[in-house]
């Protein structure tokens, strides 16, 4: 019973990332009770994963390689503060977009407001 309430757990509106990943562990605990710790953790994880609505941020998170459900969860809190504020900000996406095109001036390159100077060992 417990196996099928954790397959089919997907984020309630309004639930935050956080009471998403508790809820995960929570059924994770109580369908299989007789797995080891690693191996719960590693269900849990790969559940939360699998429960994350946008497919951007499930395609994030995955790609960060989490071994426990604790990393998965930062990441995916990281990752969706970081589209959080590209989406809700329009300033803070357009000075994303210029510090992070390097600009050449001379033989200077001028990238996250500092500016390097090349040197001939690239030659």
């Amino acid at each position: 019973m417990f196996q099928v309430s954790l397959q089919s757990r997907n984020p309630k509106p309004e639930e935050t990332l956080p009471e998403l990943a508790h809820a995960i562990r929570c059924l994770t605990r109580q369908a299989y009770l007789n797995a080891t710790v690693s191996l719960r953790e590693s269900i849990a994880k790969e559940r939360f994963i699998e429960a994350l609505a946008d497919p951007e941020l499930h395609w994030k998170v995955h790609q960060e390689k989490a071994v426990t459900l604790t990393e998965a969860l930062d990441a995916a809190v990281e990752v969706e503060a970081f589209f959080s504020l590209l989406r809700n900000n329009e300033t803070a996406k357009q000075r994303y977009c210029r510090l992070s095109r390097p600009r050449v001036l001379g033989q200077e390159t001028q990238l996250l407001g500092k500016r390097y100077t090349s040197s001939k060992q690239w030659s």
